[in-house]
């Protein structure tokens, strides 16, 4: 009785399904149509003179913001971004995926830093440099100036 019943259900379902009329989409205009970033790119996008040289950029170039100093309820101090390399190698839309609670002041610090980043080697997907994403967790820490 209960695959009965079960069939039965998804028939109406179909059923309903077909009785609806497609809705039409509408074609983006032409500068609306943008290319997908790579996720996973053949080579990865790289920071010039690799990772510890990007280390040292951003030691040298990140604030420790004040509201660290004063607020000792903060325990967290990771500010984890998301940021395209698009394929000159610039840095772009750079935004925060999960940044200090309580600290505004950290996620913009960790943005600024990142989009001041010089130019890095694109991703290379099939012989072609492409647009793709970077992940990046900063990490305040009172050894940053």
């Amino acid at each position: 009785m209960k695959k009965l019943v079960v069939a039965f259900c998804m028939i109406s379902a179909f059923a309903v399904a077909q009785t609806k009329p497609v809705a039409k989409k509408k074609a983006p205009a032409k500068e609306e149509v943008k290319a997908e970033a790579i996720v996973q790119p053949d080579h990865k996008a790289e920071y010039m003179g690799g990772n510890d040289a990007m280390e040292k950029f951003i030691i040298s170039n990140l604030k420790y913001p004040d509201k660290l100093a004063t607020d000792t309820s903060i325990k967290t101090r990771k500010v984890f971004l998301k940021f395209m390399i698009d394929k000159t190698g610039s840095v772009n839309e750079v935004s925060v995926m999960k940044g200090i609670k309580g600290c505004k002041a950290c996620s913009e610090e960790a943005i600024k830093v990142v989009s001041s980043m010089p130019k890095w080697k694109p991703a290379i997907e099939n012989n072609v440099a492409v647009d793709s994403w970077f992940n990046l967790p900063i990490s305040f820490s009172k050894a940053n100036p």
